[in-house]
């Protein structure tokens, strides 16, 4: 009989464990969107010039910012138009990182924040090339097509979104 109490006390204490976990994780994703970054659609971004990074530590930085921020996912022209022109205004941002890869299998380019294949794309005439056979990372540039290059470069900058709050699941669920 003991041994029943100690298992449901067990079963009780993580069932509260992974609700406070839940709860916790909500908190934190309910946090405003900080004041630098720019909505256009649904989404909220932000081009950071400094520090200056290469692709994961970029990523990596992005989410210090806020915990839905990652590096930019572009799925329409518009989206593309309204990051260059960010460039543009930023005067000094000729390259910028976006968070598209193809790490996992070469040619099969995807987002970093999502694995899903990239659906729209502004490749410049030629690219991807994968020069040097180590290319495996994206880039803006300035006139708002994209290059691979090499996941360590560090460009003049790079973009972080933060997606919006879509969370319906229950806190407690």
């Amino acid at each position: 009989m003991l041994l029943e109490e100690v298992d449901q006390l067990r079963f009780q204490l993580k069932k509260a464990q992974s609700s406070l976990t839940k709860l916790q994780n909500k908190c934190m994703a309910g946090q405003a969107i900080p004041s630098d970054f720019v909505q256009f659609g649904q989404s909220s971004y932000k081009l950071v010039t400094n520090p200056k990074l290469a692709y994961k530590p970029a990523e990596d930085y992005c989410r210090t910012l806020h915990p839905r921020a990652h590096l930019v996912t572009i799925e329409s022209k518009e989206e593309n138009q309204f990051l260059r022109d960010l460039m543009v205004n930023d005067h000094g941002t000729y390259f910028a990182l976006i968070g598209g890869n193809d790490l996992a299998k070469e040619g099969d380019w995807r987002w970093i924040s999502t694995g899903k294949p990239m659906q729209y794309t502004n490749w410049t005439p030629g690219m991807p090339d994968n020069s040097g056979n180590y290319e495996h990372c994206v880039t803006m540039l300035d006139s708002g097509k994209w290059n691979d290059l090499g996941c360590d470069y560090v460009e003049d900058g790079f973009f972080c979104e933060i997606d919006p709050d879509l969370s319906t699941e229950s806190i407690l669920g």
